[in-house]
């Protein structure tokens, strides 16, 4: 704990940080899924967001597919709510 914590800062002295699988919520997700989750969660379409990114539609989808994984949610509907840090609404028909 003290060799990871030591590691930790020293990736933040240097701007950058673990990919510590013990993180969570939108802590754990990347610049780049940051950014396609906040404009996923604005209503913008995959298209729409790879043109603003100037991405593929293919690299949108990987990350809105491990936002949702990293987040704990089962779709965009669920986004704006899990990004604010609320407790998201079950999808339609999703149990659990």
């Amino acid at each position: 704990t003290t060799l990871a914590a030591h590691a930790d800062e020293e990736l933040a002295a240097t701007g950058s940080r673990s990919r510590n699988i013990l993180r969570g919520g939108t802590d754990a997700l990347t610049a780049s899924e940051r950014r396609v989750a906040d404009l996923a969660a604005g209503g913008m379409s995959n298209p729409a967001i790879a043109r603003e990114l100037v991405v593929s539609p293919r690299t949108v989808e990987t990350h809105l597919s491990r936002t949702y994984q990293k987040l704990d949610i089962a779709g965009r509907r669920q986004l704006a709510a899990a990004l604010a840090g609320d407790s998201p609404e079950p999808e339609p028909g999703a149990s659990g």
